[in-house]
């Protein structure tokens, strides 16, 4: 199950062009979408349905700390 998408990723990466692979993208629920983890959130404000499973959002929390 990983191996598919990181796969995705892979490609999703090469169609926008990004053919660096080594930026870490995850994916974000809400608005179906590879988020760079360097960006973070992009709504952290907002409410979110997933937001105390969100990677995104824990990395930016963290951050923070």
């Amino acid at each position: 199950m990983k191996d598919l998408a990181f796969k995705r990723m892979e490609e999703k990466n090469i169609k926008k062009g990004n053919k660096n692979s080594e930026e870490e993208l995850l994916w974000c629920e809400q608005f179906k979408e590879y988020i760079s983890i360097k960006k973070g959130c992009q709504h952290p404000k907002g409410y979110c349905p997933y937001r105390k499973q969100c990677i995104l959002y824990l990395s930016l929390k963290l951050k923070d700390f």
